[in-house]
């Protein structure tokens, strides 16, 4: 995984995605000789725990950008299970594992983690709106997001369009091929989302 961009934006998620790849071959493997039923459980309580530390790496991340805000685990939960297709992430891990296929429960987990990070960004930032603190002239608090893309060649066109982009925290990311999205991998195409490695960055009006 080439990385350009260094700052601290992208610590913690670089240092959890990194290693996304080995853990996950490690768990497929080492179920391997299980009960179907047994694997796709074990698999599955592991993936969990990568997707907690996932939202909790987000939420450090809010908190050196802008500060004040804790885990919401109701909010947390809802992100984790997020309904996509009709599927949530067990269910696509069990398709992983009927299929017997390593690389689509690799491509899995990276996805995943990528946009339960994102949507702890996103919840983190939500959660400092509602403190309800003003800035100097007396008005409320408020968050920009600006999409960062990591700069390098593997960044595809229409996340390459976003770089740098600012929009209000509830506004929405517009690419060019007509996708929209919160955030990293909120998009409604999913390749869009897929392998996307991008995050945002988070300003306050209260500075």
């Amino acid at each position: 995984m080439s990385i350009q961009r260094n700052d601290y934006v992208f610590q913690d998620y670089i240092a959890g995605f990194d290693e996304l790849n080995k853990l996950t071959s490690y768990v497929y493997s080492s179920t391997a000789t299980k009960a179907i039923e047994d694997r796709k459980k074990e698999v599955t309580d592991n993936v969990l725990s990568f997707l907690i530390l996932a939202y909790k790496a987000g939420i450090e991340a809010v908190n050196r950008m802008l500060w004040d805000v804790s885990i919401d685990e109701d909010l947390m939960y809802a992100a984790i299970y997020l309904n996509i297709a009709g599927k949530t992430f067990e269910d696509r891990i069990a398709d992983a594992l009927n299929q017997n296929n390593k690389s689509a429960l690799q491509r899995l987990v990276t996805s995943e983690y990528h946009r339960v990070y994102n949507n702890a960004l996103y919840d983190g930032a939500k959660q400092y709106e509602s403190k309800g603190r003003k800035n100097a002239k007396g008005l409320a608090r408020t968050v920009k997001k600006a999409w960062q893309t990591m700069l390098d060649d593997r960044v595809r066109d229409t996340h390459a369009y976003l770089e740098g982009m600012k929009a209000g925290l509830d506004e929405k990311f517009y690419t060019f091929d007509g996708d929209l999205a919160r955030f990293p991998g909120d998009f409604e195409k999913p390749e869009n989302n897929v392998n996307c490695r991008c995050v945002i960055r988070l300003e306050s009006n209260v500075w």
